[in-house]
């Protein structure tokens, strides 16, 4: 569970991404300190290939993103 300093940013950052298209929910509300440790030696480990292939995929398309950023983007 987060902090107490931190559950009215929470809510309200809830609240806005609840009434949002596609809805979401932080993740904050779904781990603790130990759950989001796991996550990331989860993350690491030689099996979970997803965030290689993401960076994969991004290299192998970044001409193509800078092209559709055009060149005021960032």
């Amino acid at each position: 569970m987060p902090e107490a300093s931190t559950v009215p940013f929470l809510w309200e950052a809830t609240r806005r991404s609840l009434q949002s298209e596609p809805k979401e929910l932080p993740a904050v509300w779904l781990y603790d300190e130990r759950g989001s440790q796991l996550y990331e030696q989860i993350t690491r480990l030689p099996g979970y290939y997803l965030p290689r292939r993401e960076t994969e995929i991004l290299r192998a398309r970044r001409r193509d993103r800078a092209a559709d950023a055009g060149p005021n983007a960032g």
